[in-house]
């Protein structure tokens, strides 16, 4: 029996708390060259000089939960991402996700070619933070999926889902604790 394929029929993708599968076309995690004019000896060793890369293309929509408007809003800050290519809600051995903190970048476009049939997308390119946490759902770490409301104020409420909550004693934004914490569910 082969391995399990992962196919393009399904993906969770989320930025800072906030699922965009649905406005995303294509989407990849690579570990490209790092641009760099100058090659060290370290570098020409094969030791060193990697950067992993979020690259995609989503569609263009202007409504204020599209994914085309987030990156409008946020280019230039550094948020959390959660990247599941099997589109599971819970990390698993065999279907892992991806965790960490990407750049965004510049403001994305807005347009196309006039007369075109099919929805105007565009692409992205995007500097993960350090290297990606393969997340097989084992480790005891919890993972944060949402964060409801957005914009919240210190000392106002939010609900935070995702996985593994059971235990947690201690939620800090920034370097700020919350100043109580009720755990529903460990999800």
């Amino acid at each position: 029996m082969g391995s399990t394929r992962i196919k393009g029929a399904a993906l969770s993708l989320s930025f800072g708390g906030t699922d965009y599968w649905a406005d995303v076309t294509k989407v990849t995690l690579e570990n490209d060259q790092q641009d760099g004019g100058v090659v060290t000896y370290q570098d020409a060793a094969g030791v060193g000089g990697r950067q992993f890369l979020i690259r995609g293309s989503a569609i263009q929509s202007l409504q204020t939960t599209s994914f085309w408007r987030y990156v409008w809003e946020n280019s230039g800050a550094t948020v959390a991402y959660r990247y599941a290519p099997a589109g599971n809600a819970v990390a698993a051995a065999d279907q892992p996700h991806f965790v960490g903190s990407v750049k965004i970048g510049a403001k994305p476009f807005v347009g196309g070619e006039a007369g075109a049939s099919n929805e105007f997308v565009f692409d992205f390119e995007w500097l993960v933070d350090g290297l990606p946490t393969l997340d097989d759902g084992t480790d005891g770490t919890a993972t944060i999926s949402t964060i409801t409301p957005t914009g919240q104020s210190a000392g106002e409420q939010v609900v935070i889902g995702g996985t593994r909550f059971t235990g947690t004693t201690d939620v800090k934004f920034g370097t700020t604790s919350a100043t109580s914490i009720i755990v529903v569910s460990d999800t």
